[in-house]
């Protein structure tokens, strides 16, 4: 059970970051500023997740 906490941790990292960099890329993207903010948010979210599932 522990190896399947500790995979869904890193799973949440990884989606974190990757909505960094995505967030990071649209916001210089004169069309695509508005998602940059939804992503930030995603961001935030898959971070807690992380957090959360490492305290279980």
């Amino acid at each position: 059970m522990k190896e399947k906490e500790q995979f869904s941790h890193y799973c949440y990292l990884f989606a974190s970051f990757c909505f960094f960099i995505a967030a990071v890329i649209n916001l210089f993207n004169n069309n695509t500023q508005y998602l940059s903010v939804i992503q930030f948010f995603l961001v935030a979210v898959f971070f807690i997740l992380s957090k959360r599932n490492d305290e279980n």
